[in-house]
């Protein structure tokens, strides 16, 4: 909790300051589980604003880092959990109330839609970062890019037991980024008992997180491996965007999950497919995706030239990433539940198709995932097994207790 909101009050702060023209709703105040609470500068004293405003320029004036425009103070917190409190959206619906009846069949408001998510993405990007990681707030009131890369995927991770990324690691490059989501996905296999279901299962997965690490190379680009790093919505959904009649974004919301990150691994939203990301199978459904994916790029690359002139590139980047299948590559590795999935449909077929249907091939890369793979797929299968029993055993004894239904 702590962490979470955190990163999410950070977050609020730093586009507010850097990002003006990107809507999102007023921060009011918050306060951490540890008791300190933070206000807005013109709802405290004269006296304490005018020390704030003295203490910030000192610091500005040697080079240290500055406060934000909250003050931080000592009060009462009955609460114990944190909280922040924010500016009812007023404007607007959620995108998800008209997305599945006008996304392909209105193209005014999809090309609307599409400029305007171009230019957050734009004025988001204007402002480098120093490494990947999330911004976070300290109880100096400081922000900085301090802390791991907090995202959805990975707190489903640990919602679920499964160890992932120290709350104090960032990253200076992209693939050493990468293998810690990777790692992730092998802690998954460790630390969940229903992890693998069978033998071919354990094979399959084995052989795709090896295949994964071996082709780290072929999608990610020297150039841009060491940066730059821009702050990206990570979590940016249809439930998370407020837009008008028109499809013009009226606001975002739910920003803890944004963080910095490197601007090959910004690519497209896979949602703008309306379906999962291991949903989206070679056929009608690519052939529907690939269209509106190139569809955004064209909008994108439009407003970049608009706002930017020749120095626009990350259109250019993203249709780069697409044509090589780097778009897949990045999905797969930040996807708890997707990766085997996207694995099989969209990288393993780039190299060799008919392996996506050979048993062979799953037998014969398995073992290199780790020394004893086979034995420890068979300890995995039989831990699946008692994990079953253990749920029939527990629900039919909740169903024995229950009385019928009259």
């Amino acid at each position: 909790m702590d962490e979470k909101l955190r990163c999410e009050v950070a977050t609020y702060i730093w586009i507010r300051e850097n990002c003006p023209t990107v809507p999102i709703p007023s921060l009011y105040g918050f306060a951490f589980p540890n008791g300190l609470t933070f206000a807005e500068l013109s709802s405290v004293s004269f006296l304490t604003r005018l020390q704030w405003r003295i203490k910030r320029t000192i610091s500005l004036l040697l080079g240290f880092p500055t406060a934000c425009p909250y003050i931080g103070l000592r009060c009462s917190n009955p609460l114990r959990t944190g909280y922040m409190i924010i500016s009812l959206v007023k404007n607007g619906q959620m995108l998800s109330n008209s997305w599945a009846t006008y996304l392909l069949e209105d193209n005014s408001r999809r090309q609307t839609l599409f400029r305007d998510l171009a230019n957050i993405i734009i004025a988001l990007n204007r402002t480098r970062l120093p490494q990947i990681g999330s911004l976070t707030l300290n109880d100096d009131g400081i922000i900085s890019v301090s802390n791991r890369p907090l995202t959805l995927r990975l707190q489903t991770f640990e919602n679920e037991g499964i160890p992932t990324i120290p709350r104090t690691s960032t990253y200076q490059a992209v693939e050493p980024y990468i293998l810690d989501l990777l790692q992730c996905h092998d802690n998954r296999i460790y630390y969940q008992p229903n992890a693998i279901h069978s033998t071919n299962d354990g094979q399959e997965q084995f052989a795709a997180l090896t295949m994964m690490r071996g082709l780290l190379h072929q999608f990610v680009s020297r150039r841009y491996r060491d940066g730059p790093f821009v702050l990206t919505l990570t979590d940016l959904h249809p439930s998370n965007i407020f837009v008008d009649e028109d499809w013009h974004v009226t606001s975002l919301i739910d920003l803890e999950w944004a963080y910095s990150f490197p601007v090959e691994l910004q690519t497209p939203p896979y949602w703008l497919s309306g379906r999962p990301i291991d949903d989206i199978e070679h056929g009608e459904h690519l052939q529907t995706f690939e269209k509106i994916i190139n569809e955004f790029i064209d909008v994108f690359e439009e407003q970049e030239k608009i706002l930017q002139g020749p120095n626009a590139a990350q259109a250019q980047i993203m249709r780069q990433c697409w044509g090589r299948g780097s778009f897949w590559y990045f999905q797969a590795a930040h996807s708890p539940k997707g990766l085997l999935s996207v694995f099989n449909e969209h990288i393993q077929r780039r190299f060799c198709e008919e392996h996506c249907t050979q048993r062979v091939f799953d037998r014969t890369v398995s073992p290199y995932w780790c020394v004893g793979a086979e034995d420890f797929i068979q300890k995995k299968v039989e831990e699946d097994t008692k994990y079953k029993d253990r749920l029939r055993k527990r629900f039919g004894n909740v169903g024995q207790q229950c009385d019928p239904c009259i």
